[in-house]
Order: C-alpha cells, then sequence, then structure tokens
C-alpha cells in the first residue's frame, strides 16, 4: 500500500511533548490536527490510526492537564476530521484499567482490550469488545491470531475452564 501511495507512515510532530509545555491546550490540538488533516488529504485518507497516542502526549505530571488535552485532541478529531478513527492507549501489564490516563474510555465509541491468556502450556492471544457504543455486546474473551496477509483472525470464543 506504500508503494501505491495509499498508507504513509509519518511523524508529524516531532518533539512535541517538549513543545506542549508552552503552548495552550487548543493551539497544541490545533497543531496536531493541522498535520493529520494535511497528510490525510495528501494521500486521500478516509481512515486515522494513532499507535499509540502516547507520543502526542506531555510529559506533564499533571493528570488534569492531560486529560483535559486527551478530550479536546478526540473531539477535534471527530470534528475536524470526520473519519474513522482508531487510538492506541497501552495499559501497565496486569492492569485491570481499560485506559492510561482514565479518560480515553469515556471518549472512545468503542474499546476492544487485547491481551495474552496463559492455559497450560499455552499461550493465547485474546481480544474482547468492552465497548461498543449504541451495540449491545456481551462480554466474551476471544481467541485471536495475527497471520500474514489476512491480518487478525478471530478463531472463536475461549470456553471457560
Amino acid at each position: 500500500e506504500i508503494e501505491r501511495g495509499n498508507l504513509s507512515i509519518t511523524q508529524i510532530v516531532p518533539g512535541f511533548a517538549e513543545k506542549l509545555r508552552k503552548k495552550y491546550i487548543e493551539a497544541a490540538v490545533g497543531s496536531v490536527i493541522v498535520g493529520i488533516k494535511q497528510e490525510m488529504q495528501r494521500i486521500g485518507a478516509t481512515r486515522l490510526v494513532i499507535d499509540p497516542i502516547a507520543p502526542l502526549l506531555t510529559k506533564e505530571e499533571d493528570l488534569p492537564f492531560t486529560r483535559e488535552y486527551i478530550r479536546e485532541l478526540v473531539l477535534a478529531i471527530e470534528r475536524e476530521l470526520g473519519c474513522t478513527t482508531f487510538i492506541v492507549s497501552e495499559v501497565p501489564t496486569g492492569s485491570n484499567s481499560l485506559s492510561r490516563f482514565g479518560v480515553e474510555e469515556f471518549l472512545a465509541s468503542g474499546i476492544i482490550t487485547l491481551g495474552l491468556l496463559r492455559r497450560g502450556d499455552h499461550v493465547y492471544r485474546t481480544l474482547c469488545i468492552r465497548k461498543m457504543r449504541w451495540t449491545a455486546v456481551d462480554p466474551v474473551l476471544y481467541k485471536f491470531r495475527v497471520e500474514k496477509g489476512l491480518g487478525i483472525v478471530v478463531e472463536g470464543p475461549i470456553a471457560e475452564s
């Protein structure tokens, strides 16, 4: 897809974490949105993946500031870009949290958690749809694999043991 010009992997905001302290949230979010929008228009993108969101964030230790920044960023993406967006947020291993900063899950229309499950001598990749706005979802743990040429292949629910 890169060769055909349909996929772009770009660092749009080098040094962003350091610059964020000097800007108001709106200005910082605005500059990120402008960069993303220009790249999306250049390749005609209709979907956006931010993986992970952490590099677009500040090293600021003020959690309310970080949460407000994330909120403004997500709302600006919806308002300005109008595209399907996947934002990846990691959580510490073993944590039951749905997000790193405690705000992403409230802004997202859907939450899919990925994990690993050890059963005996086997380790399985797992997927669970925790939230999908406007859709009823059962809290089922699915086994999946990543296969070249196919991507993510969901093999089905994991049986209780």
